[in-house]
């Protein structure tokens, strides 16, 4: 079937949204060690508390793509160039920190904050140049060029501002980011050897990511 984007109310389907990150998420080698003692319900509120509600402003605005039932199975949220309010600000650098689910490793969590919150030092201003919150396909549905489908979606949207478009990104959709046009700034690395109590030996691999606008 041939796809198309169209906005979503991302609070009113923020269950959905919030499935979808975690069936994405449930193999990614930040993710799983992070909530590796956490219940998928308790991920759920936390993630939900956390990101549709601190992500629901008039600033954010979720696109989605759907299957031939309705069913929402891949979205992005954009977060558009705007006045923001000084609270909106230190949540998304990640000044502000959430309380962690039961069971999260508080230590992992904090970096991975850190990191979805890197982009003030490279030059992102919120009242300036818009912000990627998020890219999620269901697992059911990958493969498909659905995160293409809704980065060049987002990509005209920006082109149109004149804004440039800030991204971190993980392995799974660095790639992609790179054939839509955007390019690395800088790499942030999360090594599991710090945390002895996680029993893991591997490095997370991270990236931030900009694109600059287009003429139309």
């Amino acid at each position: 079937m041939g796809y198309t984007v169209t906005p979503f109310d991302g609070h009113a389907q923020g269950d959905r949204v919030v499935d979808i990150i975690l069936d994405a998420w449930k193999t990614d080698d930040l993710w799983e060690p992070t909530n590796r003692n956490v219940t998928r319900e308790a991920q759920h509120k936390w993630m939900k508390d956390i990101f549709i509600e601190g992500f629901s402003g008039p600033n954010y605005h979720y696109f989605g793509v759907k299957d031939e039932s309705g069913k929402i199975i891949a979205w992005t949220c954009l977060q558009y160039a705007g006045p923001q309010s000084e609270k909106e600000k230190e949540m998304a650098s990640g000044k502000i920190l959430p309380p962690p689910a039961p069971g999260m490793h508080e230590g992992l969590m904090k970096e991975m904050f850190a990191f979805l919150g890197c982009a003030a030092p490279y030059g992102y201003d919120p009242e300036k140049d818009f912000h990627r919150r998020g890219t999620m396909v269901d697992p059911d549905y990958q493969r498909r060029g659905l995160g293409t489908l809704l980065t060049k979606y987002c990509n005209k949207i920006a082109d149109e501002a004149g804004a440039r478009t800030f991204v971190p990104a993980r392995p799974s959709s660095k790639h992609m980011f790179e054939q839509c046009g955007f390019v690395v700034l800088d790499e942030f690395p999360i090594d599991m050897k710090k945390y002895p109590d996680i029993e893991d030996n591997h490095v997370a691999e991270n990236w931030l990511l900009v694109r600059e606008a287009q003429k139309p």
